[in-house]
């Protein structure tokens, strides 16, 4: 295998196995404590059986990801921020329901 394969909030990543380094597995250590080794081992796990990622596990896939495609020094809790447990609708974006003023 040699990518992680996730669909976070409807749009596909993937992870090439490859381009992991050392400064993420640092990153990781650092943020979460433990070994980025071992949670790369789950996620091909989970993987594998077609389960569903759970929450934690999506966001590492997505800081993986981002730091591969879009900013190499993104910080794992800055991106764990925004992934949710569930997409907002589209006609109520995150906080759009919490900014309404209340009804009378």
């Amino acid at each position: 295998m040699n990518s992680i394969t996730a669909t976070i909030e409807g749009q596909t990543l993937a992870v090439e196995l490859h381009r992991i380094t050392g400064r993420d597995a640092l990153d990781y250590r650092i943020a979460v404590g433990e070994e980025l080794d071992y949670r790369v081992g789950m996620l091909l796990g989970i993987g594998a059986t077609g389960q569903e990622m759970p929450l934690a596990d999506a966001a590492v896939v997505k800081w993986l990801w981002t730091r591969q495609n879009l900013n190499a020094a993104a910080s794992l809790p800055a991106v764990a921020a925004s992934v949710t447990l569930f997409p907002a609708p589209a006609d109520d974006p995150v906080g759009a329901a919490s900014a309404r003023p209340e009804a009378d």
